[in-house]
């Protein structure tokens, strides 16, 4: 009996276990809850995805066909594209340094729900008097309505200085909505999309 388990084991694994992820009529395989299983990333949600955390602070995620993460707009940094590394920019008298970590999405098909993790390797605050480096994380997590128009996402954020041991990661959360926008509007200041 062990031997016809391992047997078909092996059979499972050389068929189905190690075939590259392509696209099908539903959207594209991607690996989910720690790559165990295979689910298709919800075409639905693929392109730019808007919401607003208050004031004028927004946030934008781009979903690319596989489901990774490419471009995002920072509720603090602004547009960043991820593949260039991060963000420098000037306000006022402050200068600031966003040294982008993984971005990484999850679906989860029974739930249907969409799983996000933004990290900031680091973020550098110079000012006239001194320079701060802190680390953050955002974490997303929420359904996709059935008509894929909105997307509502308990959102917590985490901050603190870069040496320091991280926070409870059981914090407070808020509530937003996202809604699918044209991919323009992701990143306003990049002509080349």
């Amino acid at each position: 009996m062990k031997q016809l388990i391992v047997l078909f084991g092996c059979v499972f694994l050389a068929v189905g276990g190690c075939q590259e992820t392509g696209r099908n009529k539903n959207g594209v395989e991607v690996f989910i809850e720690g790559g165990s299983r295979k689910a298709v990333f919800p075409e639905i949600m693929v392109g730019t995805w808007e919401a607003y955390a208050g004031n004028d602070n927004k946030w934008g995620i781009k979903f690319e066909a596989d489901g990774s993460i490419k471009k995002i707009t920072h509720a603090l940094a602004g547009p960043v594209d991820i593949t260039a590394g991060g963000v420098d920019m000037d306000i006022e008298k402050a200068h600031f340094i966003y040294v982008m970590g993984p971005c990484e999405a999850m679906y989860i098909p029974e739930t249907n729900m969409i799983k996000v993790r933004i990290i900031v390797d680091s973020f550098i605050i110079s000012t006239p008097t001194g320079e701060t480096d802190l680390k953050m994380e955002d974490y997303f997590n929420g359904p996709v309505s059935e008509d894929g128009k909105t997307w509502i996402a308990y959102w917590r954020e985490y901050c603190w200085p870069k040496d320091d041991k991280p926070p409870d990661p059981n914090g407070d959360y808020v509530r937003l909505t996202f809604s699918k926008v044209k991919d323009v509007q992701v990143m306003k200041e990049d002509s080349t999309q």
